[in-house]
């Protein structure tokens, strides 16, 4: 006899598991990959200079040089650094850095936290 459940006899045959779907989060890196794909290529690269000899990165430290060589574009929605350590060449060290962000005047800053990554050896 096949499995049971409320003894309801159930035969392998007869479950039907559904099938695993894509995340989201597969969907929407995908679709930055597509959009972004000039600010993601000068960021990968600024990424990769900067974790020469071992060092660790973060999407900040690469905004960070993106404005200051005038590259970063404010005008539009930072969304697409999700993306940027997204391909096999990147692993998390497990570790997350933090920073502060300005506020109102009610509360002079925020702690944001960002992933920390490296080069895959």
């Amino acid at each position: 006899m096949g499995l049971t459940i409320s003894s309801i006899p159930l035969k392998k045959s007869n479950l039907h598991l559904p099938k695993k779907k894509k995340s989201s989060t597969d969907a929407a890196m995908a679709l930055l990959e597509y959009t972004r794909q000039k600010q993601l290529k000068i960021a990968r690269d600024i990424a990769w200079q900067l974790t020469e000899h071992g060092k660790t990165v973060t999407s900040r430290d690469v905004v960070a040089v993106m404005v200051t060589q005038g590259l970063y574009e404010k005008d539009i929605p930072a969304v697409w650094l999700g993306a940027l350590f997204k391909t096999p060449e990147w692993e998390w060290t497990g570790k997350y850095a933090q920073y502060a962000v300005p506020r109102t005047a009610k509360r002079t800053h925020a702690w944001r936290t960002v992933m920390v990554w490296r080069r895959r050896a």
